[in-house]
């Protein structure tokens, strides 16, 4: 393989990595395998933070339906309270009366509802009680630390107490004033609720265990709740505080009470439960209450976890079955291409024996019948190549003797033009039946030699008779010129005569004519002379002289025209006798070139000129 051809397969790659194909199948799978565990770790993130944004937004979710029922709750109970309060068995203010009406109410009233007492604020006594046991009693500061303070009613006429721990229970109490028309009473009716009981009724997302609700006031302390796990305890009469170093400054608390929505996990969960819980937040509607949902952190993230540990699981089968691959498929594939290049650097070396029988039935298969194919083919040109070497040498031997031949031949061919041309018109060429181009040049050139033989006596024929001709012409010519002339000399003299006589008859005529006018003058002056025939007679005369004048003028004339035509003639025949003395020069120069010409018979052409002469043909057949 040259230099460009390496450069050329090997392209961008190194050297050592183009002419390895597992170098790049292992290449190509480490790069499949970045591309997969890219992407497989874009969709791990991407699946964590969605899943747990899911599961932020179902706990919020979960804690404000919580604040909501217990909203809901407390409205209800504050109508409940300012209902009593205005029922006029109640504002009648006659205890037996009301201690009856209460008494009969209690099995009606909702489960939440610890008590309802009819009360004077002013003693602090217990008018009436749906607890037959505390009618006459006092209410005491424990469960109405209130009781004493100048009440705030709402628009709603009922005042909402905090939650106070009453008999292990989380007490509120809603208190509505009673208008029983003596000034001098202050009472109301008092409806104590279970807070815990509404607790135990808050919502939990369907499927999951574990979770709960913890109510927590402004105070951190924990005012209605339950949990899995144990029953909260209170101290000395006292709520449970949420948090007992932290208390309202908790996260979850503080966050809460202020009114914002939230989640909460690891570092922002309380410090005895951040291992093991996340905690959602929000606070309940007009009430310095937050509602803290606690939700186990195995619980809460399960599905996260469940479908990133599948996403891990898929990526490494995906990482085992590319390892598989590069060791199954890619090392057999670069054994087997390892076994073709040693077969085809069998074949590149020259063994057309090896071994190609093909063992697969894929690509491989394919390629290894290609390889053998091509053998084949190989095996099949060499053999032709050798036979046509052979008769390559058979032809190239005949080929030389047949140049040999022709050299020696165009070697003669060439020696007998060159003597034809040098003017030995004897020379003929010899067919010798070796070759038929060859023989046809001689054959054409033998044939060409005869015509130009015989055209070569013809031509020297004619030029001796145009050389005779032209002289004979010459001659003629010469002695017509001279009658020409002559008879142009005697015309000259002729018309010259004729001029003389013209001009002496037009004298006479005229002379005749005056003597005629004065004979006539005379006659007329004189008529009585009788001259008689003699006027007409004179006039007869002058009529003739006139004739004569005119025949002379025509005689004249004539001799010139003549005259004209003779010199004219003379012209000609001087132009005829010029080109005859230039033709016979021409032949005689043509005579002593063909006179260089050697033929065998040289008199027999006779090339004869004029009207009846023969062709040389019918000349040599005579």
């Amino acid at each position: 393989m040259s230099d460009s051809e390496q450069q050329v397969s090997t392209g961008i790659l190194p050297g050592f990595i183009a002419r390895s194909f597992l170098a790049k199948f292992v290449i190509a799978l480490l790069i499949v395998s970045l591309l997969i565990g890219g992407v497989s770790a874009l969709t791990f993130q991407q699946t964590e933070d969605q899943l747990t944004d899911n599961v932020r937004d179902r706990y919020t979710d979960t804690a404000q339906d919580s604040a909501s029922q217990i909203r809901e709750w407390q409205q209800s109970r504050i109508e409940t309270a300012r209902l009593y309060s205005q029922f006029e068995v109640i504002q009648s203010g006659e205890p037996d009366e009301v201690q009856s009406f209460l008494v009969a109410e209690a099995s009606r009233l909702p489960a939440d509802v610890y008590q309802v007492h009819y009360v004077d604020l002013n003693s602090a006594n217990v008018v009436a009680s749906t607890s037959a046991a505390r009618q006459d009693s006092t209410l005491n500061t424990r469960e109405a630390p209130w009781q004493n303070e100048d009440l705030t009613y709402g628009d709603d006429e009922v005042f909402v107490s905090d939650a106070e721990e009453v008999h292990r229970r989380s007490i509120v109490s809603y208190v509505s004033p009673v208008e029983d028309g003596n000034p001098d009473t202050d009472r109301v009716i008092i409806v104590m609720a279970n807070f815990d009981e509404v607790a135990s009724d808050l919502p939990t997302p369907t499927g999951t265990q574990g979770v709960y609700s913890q109510v927590v006031d402004s105070q951190g302390r924990i005012v209605a709740g339950t949990q899995a796990l144990k029953d909260i305890e209170r101290n000395n009469g006292e709520l449970e505080t949420y948090s007992e170093s932290e208390g309202v400054n908790e996260r979850a608390v503080q966050r809460g009470l202020s009114g914002e929505t939230g989640f909460l996990q690891d570092e922002g969960v309380r410090s005895d439960l951040r291992e093991n819980f996340v905690v959602a937040y929000t606070n309940v509607p007009n009430q310095e209450l937050a509602v803290i949902t606690h939700v186990p952190t195995a619980e809460a993230f399960a599905l996260r976890d469940t479908v990133t540990q599948n996403l891990a699981v898929l990526a490494a089968t995906t990482f085992l079955g590319l390892g598989i691959i590069a060791v199954v498929f890619g090392r057999r594939t670069v054994t087997v291409l390892n076994r073709l290049t040693e077969k085809a650097e069998a074949l590149e070396a020259g063994n057309l024996e090896v071994d190609l029988e093909a063992t697969r039935a894929d690509e491989f298969g394919t390629l290894t019948l290609a390889f053998a194919s091509m053998r084949d083919a190989l095996r099949e040109q060499i053999t032709e190549a050798e036979q046509a070497r052979k008769e390559a040498e058979v032809s190239r031997a005949e080929a030389m003797e047949m140049n040999n031949y022709l050299q020696e031949t165009a070697q003669r061919y060439s020696d007998i033009m060159q003597a034809c041309a040098r003017g030995d018109l004897t020379q003929r060429m010899s067919p010798e039946g070796e070759n038929d181009a060859m023989d046809q040049i001689a054959n054409n050139f033998n044939e060409m030699l005869s015509e130009l033989e015989m055209t070569t006596g013809q031509l020297k024929s004619f030029a001796e008779e145009v050389e005779e001709g032209g002289s004979a012409v010459q001659e003629s010519a010469q002695t017509v010129r001279s009658a020409s002339e002559q008879v142009a000399s005697s015309v000259q003299e002729i018309s010259d005569d004729a001029y003389e006589q013209r001009d002496r008859m037009e004298r006479l005529s005229r002379e005749i004519e005056d003597v005629s006018a004065t004979i006539e003058s005379f006659a007329d002056d004189h008529p009585d002379v009788d001259f008689g025939d003699s006027l007409d007679k004179i006039r007869e005369v002058a009529e003739l002289i006139d004739d004569a004048a005119d025949l002379s003028n025509k005689t004249m004339e004539e001799s010139e025209s003549v005259a004209g035509a003779a010199e004219e003639q003379a012209a000609e025949l001087t132009d005829v006798s010029s080109r005859a003395e230039e033709l016979t020069q021409y032949a005689q120069y043509l005579g002593e070139g063909l006179n260089n010409f050697e033929t065998e018979q040289e008199h027999e052409f006779v090339f004869q000129t004029g009207v009846g002469s023969t062709g040389p043909e019918e000349e040599a057949d005579d």
